[in-house]
């Protein structure tokens, strides 16, 4: 089973440094996160970790949890920039917003406030509609939040966010428990579980796909 899962990447610019860093995750989860100046060793680290993930929810004996993994529905990207108004405070925002269609809907949200999604009506406009759930989501905080209230640093600072997808292989094989059987000491000495291949060579060997280009070794002129 092939699965496009879509990622999310922020590059923030470093003070004082000349190469950004990247910031990466799945783009409906909020982890496995990675962090790179590289961005090709990022995102080949983040694939490492989400394969892992998948290959234990895909021997989990009920795979009920490997189902949102597959949620990847065609995606609008908008960039919305403005002035976000408050009663302490005033700062220059830019989000990317991301929206697509489900349940009939279109449905819209952004990744730096991932649990603030909303619907963008018929003959709405998907960046203004942002505009204004992003505001209201602001000045409903400070009110409740009071002198406390800050706003988030991050928000501010990235330069660029944008999605991009990755492709993975999974195959369920779920690992049904099975009645203990009486086999002496041998319990203790041998797995009574089939071997997966791709796991045995992990622990063996390194993914050359993973590891390219940029942690790979270079035999140059030798």
């Amino acid at each position: 089973m092939n699965l496009a899962i879509p990622v999310y990447i922020e590059e923030h610019k470093i003070s004082g440094e000349a190469t950004p860093q990247f910031h990466l995750r799945p783009l409906f989860f909020p982890a496995p996160v990675k962090v790179g100046r590289q961005l090709s060793a990022a995102l080949s680290k983040l694939a490492q970790a989400i394969r892992h993930k998948l290959d234990a929810l895909a021997n989990a004996p009920r795979q009920q949890e490997l189902i949102p993994w597959t949620f990847s529905p065609p995606i609008t990207e908008h960039r919305v920039r403005f002035s976000l108004q408050l009663r302490r405070q005033t700062a220059d925002c830019r989000f990317l917003v991301v929206s697509f269609t489900a349940f009939d809907r279109r449905l819209a949200f952004t990744p730096s406030l991932p649990d603030l999604f909303f619907e963008v009506l018929r003959g709405q406009d998907a960046a203004t509609r942002a505009q204004e759930v992003i505001t209201d989501h602001f000045r409903r905080q400070e009110r409740e939040d009071g002198d406390q209230f800050q706003l988030p640093a991050e928000l501010t600072t990235h330069a660029r966010a944008w999605v991009t997808t990755l492709e993975l292989d999974v195959h369920p094989n779920p690992q049904l428990p099975k009645a203990d059987d009486f086999v002496g000491s041998l319990l203790a000495l041998v797995s009574q579980q089939p071997l997966d291949g791709r796991a045995e060579l992990e622990k063996v060997g390194r993914c050359l796909d993973w590891l390219y280009p940029d942690d790979l070794d270079r035999a140059v002129l030798r």
